[in-house]
């Protein structure tokens, strides 16, 4: 997060764009996910793949 504007940077890769002397004006925000964040980020068994096979996530990616 940038201390002078509050502008927030979401990825690590844009923090090697960032001059060095402005450097120091930014500082890293870290934040842990809320219980309701947490439970909406995870996958069902039942829903559809994410790796788009067609086959359900239980049956398919699913590490045992």
């Amino acid at each position: 997060m940038d201390t002078r504007t509050g502008m927030i940077i979401f990825h690590e890769r844009f923090e090697d764009a960032i001059p060095d002397e402005q450097k120091k004006h930014f500082v890293r925000v870290v934040r842990d996910l809320s219980l309701k964040e947490k439970a909406e980020s995870q996958i069902a068994l039942y829903a559809p793949c994410v790796c788009g096979s067609g086959k359900k996530f239980k049956f398919c990616c699913r590490k045992p």
